[in-house]
């Protein structure tokens, strides 16, 4: 009769596997959602540096087309005030490598598409045509001038091209030059 007197005794303790399921689902959105959003902020910071860049770069082809629209003026250049930068057609844009001397880091790209003008990267910074131990970045940049309100005023156009993340951006800046020494 003692048989029916014992109670059976309960297991203590310990979840069923469908606590342990919903309790590892939520864990891993715990861990998983900080990680996006780290990801998210990772790839518009790194498409901001790539804006700044391409922004600096497209300003630094204006300032040296105007330095060397000066020069050539201040030397009564043979060429004129073009010089060195009348071949520089939306036909034909032009390179430009302002590491090297005034007047001298200008070369033809021999195309009007600008992803046909790579910008290239070494020690020294961003540069065209490539120089030895350079590699090609995610820049492209090529130049030109156009006519504006008669012989003496031109309007220079810097295209930049990059991709970021897998996707294209192309700008374009202009700014007006013309044969007035400032």
């Amino acid at each position: 009769m003692n048989f029916f007197l014992h109670r059976k005794k309960q297991i203590a303790g310990g979840f069923t596997i469908l606590e342990t399921l919903i309790a590892i689902a939520i864990l891993m959105t715990v861990i998983t959602a900080p990680l996006v959003a780290a990801n998210k902020g990772l790839s518009i910071a790194l498409n901001a540096r790539d804006q700044l860049t391409a922004s600096l770069l497209a300003q630094d082809a204006a300032e040296y087309v105007k330095n060397l629209k000066s020069v050539n003026i201040a030397t009564s250049a043979p060429g004129g005030w073009l010089e060195g930068v009348s071949g520089c057609t939306v036909a034909n844009l032009c390179l430009l490598d302002s590491t090297r001397p005034l007047g001298s880091g200008i070369t033809q790209c021999n195309s009007a598409l600008v992803d046909s003008c790579p910008v290239w990267l070494d020690a020294t910074g961003y540069r065209q045509p490539a120089p030895a131990n350079s590699s090609r970045s995610a820049f492209n940049r090529g130049f030109y001038l156009l006519e504006q309100g008669g012989p003496d005023q031109r309007k220079i156009y810097v295209i930049i091209s990059w991709v970021s993340g897998g996707t294209r951006y192309e700008s374009t800046l202009s700014a007006g030059i013309s044969n007035i020494n400032w």
